[in-house]
């Protein structure tokens, strides 16, 4: 039973380990890296016509 819990325990840490170190890395393997525009007709027009998503960030301090 312990060998098991052992074996168990390693199993999920390497899992573990092999998914944190895919974070942030594209499909070739790149670092992936944001480009931050000042308007959003900017960064539409920069991403027309291609699969990129484009993510709004903003907050306010009300």
């Amino acid at each position: 039973m312990r060998q098991f819990l052992l074996s168990t325990v390693l199993i999920i840490s390497l899992m573990l380990a092999f998914a944190c170190s895919q974070q942030g890395k594209d499909a070739a393997g790149r670092l992936s890296t944001a480009t931050v525009y000042s308007s959003i007709e900017e960064a539409l027009a920069t991403v027309e016509g291609s699969d990129k998503p484009v993510i709004v960030d903003f907050y306010t301090d009300w």
